[in-house]
């Protein structure tokens, strides 16, 4: 009877054991598979270190481990192969951001390929697929070859993860770069240490996509950092200072721009002067009220007698299907039916845009477009508001609490750097349509 009891409370103890320490438990469980799949990592030969946590030198893990990590660290691990050790002159530029941000990067790929340092190479771009139809119509001349990842793909599916790593592994890349201020984990370190480049060269990565723990770790995969200036500068001028500073040499670039002679004008429109409205974005804080985008659509249409079109992607159709409503379908709805590249049509040849926070706004300034958009302040600074010496045909409207921009530049830039609670709906339709007039009207 005795034993039974022993029996019962030992198994009570454990129990109590496993509850109150269940997150211990399973910490180490998966810090263990990170220590074993590090050591693969080291019997494979893999020069910059360990891919995920740790680093060449020692053991260094977080006091975290979150389960994803660990799952996709196990399909990198068996994508991972050690590459030939006799490298050519392949040079991987790799971009992964998002469409804004490759409008206002692309025109260095020129730059890079007219270099006098890297002429001589052959240039592999490794870009974001969201991005692919600008880079075809526009870039494809600047670059030898280009490989095209699905960011969302890459992050979710590990059978997509593993085939992408397995192709990438093949490219024999003696130098990558990484012109990227925000770099993370996933993406960049991940594929870096993939290729296990000769050289590999980066921005010193700010903390937007990683911890500090992670970019201690992290920048030991590069064998050069590019430290930036501390000053917020916008993201055009961000990248003008990575590419002077990597080919040291002054650039002689002012803005974004499209090549004119490369517009399509193929994309018909059966409206004459029109005005583009674009009531989508990226995250829901970062959206104007459809009915405020309604009010502005009118306004244009009464006032200027201009058409009005609405574009945006599939994902936006929920605004504009709303706004449509409102006009009795006497707006023309583009939303989900134009390529990147009709976007540069229709906004190369619209009277203005108004836009939230979105890329249609790098499209607008980079057509010369005269535009007015909304934000919430997030990022304030490196995407907006637009420098007038890029473009003096854009207004950047924030909430009442940004007030005095070029008085309190630095202030703001500082505090909503990397987030912002502000409402975007406190800017109200009366500013948006004064800030027409001043765009029209002069």
């Amino acid at each position: 009877m005795i034993i039974y009891l022993y029996i019962a409370l030992s198994i009570i103890i454990c129990f109590v054991f496993l509850v109150l320490f269940k997150k211990y438990i399973f910490f180490v469980i998966k810090l263990k598979i990170l220590i074993l799949l590090d050591i693969l990592l080291k019997l494979k030969g893999i020069k910059y270190g360990y891919l995920i946590f740790g680093n060449k030198n020692k053991f260094d893990y977080p006091m975290s481990v979150k389960l994803p990590y660990v799952i996709r660290k196990i399909a990198d691990v068996l994508a991972i192969s050690k590459v030939n050790n006799t490298k050519t002159k392949n040079l991987a530029i790799i971009k992964l951001d998002a469409i804004g941000d490759y409008v206002l990067f692309h025109n260095f790929l020129e730059i890079l390929r007219k270099s006098e340092k890297y002429n001589e190479y052959k240039i592999i771009l490794i870009g974001n697929l969201a991005w692919k139809d600008i880079f075809d119509n526009f870039d494809k001349v600047f670059v030898d070859d280009a490989f095209f990842i699905n960011k969302n793909q890459f992050s979710k599916n590990l059978s997509y993860r593993y085939k992408t790593l397995k192709i990438l592994n093949k490219f024999n890349i003696e130098t990558s770069i990484v012109p990227v201020l925000s770099r993370d984990f996933l993406f960049y370190d991940t594929i870096v240490c993939n290729f296990q480049s000769d050289e590999n060269i980066s921005f010193d990565s700010n903390l937007s996509n990683m911890t500090r723990e992670e970019k201690n770790i992290s920048n030991r995969f590069y064998t050069k950092i590019i430290k930036s200036d501390p000053v917020t500068k916008f993201e055009f001028e961000r990248n003008k200072e990575f590419f002077e500073k990597l080919l040291d040499t002054k650039i002689d670039l002012q803005k974004p721009g499209f090549n004119k002679d490369l517009i399509k004008n193929d994309f018909k429109l059966d409206v004459s002067d029109y005005a583009v409205i674009f009531p989508g974005a990226s995250e829901k804080n970062k959206i104007w009220d459809y009915k405020n985008f309604y009010e502005t659509g009118k306004y244009l249409n009464e006032t200027y007698n201009f058409d009005i079109v609405i574009c945006g992607g599939r994902e936006d159709r929920e605004y504009s299907e709303k706004i449509m409503e409102l006009s009795n379908n006497k707006f023309t709805d583009l939303t989900g039916k134009t390529t990147l590249t009709d976007m540069v049509s229709i906004l190369s040849n619209a009277k203005i845009l108004v836009s939230n926070d979105t890329s249609s706004v790098h499209f607008g300034a980079s057509c010369n477009t005269k535009t007015v958009f909304m934000l919430n302040g997030r990022h304030f600074g490196r995407f907006a508001p637009y420098p007038e010496n890029i473009s003096q045909n854009i207004i950047s409207l924030y909430p009442p609490e940004i007030v005095e921009i070029d008085k309190n530049f630095i202030e703001f830039s500082k505090k909503y750097e990397h987030f912002s609670n502000l409402d975007i709906n406190s800017i109200t339709v009366k500013t948006v349509k004064e800030s027409i007039d001043k765009l029209l009207k002069t």
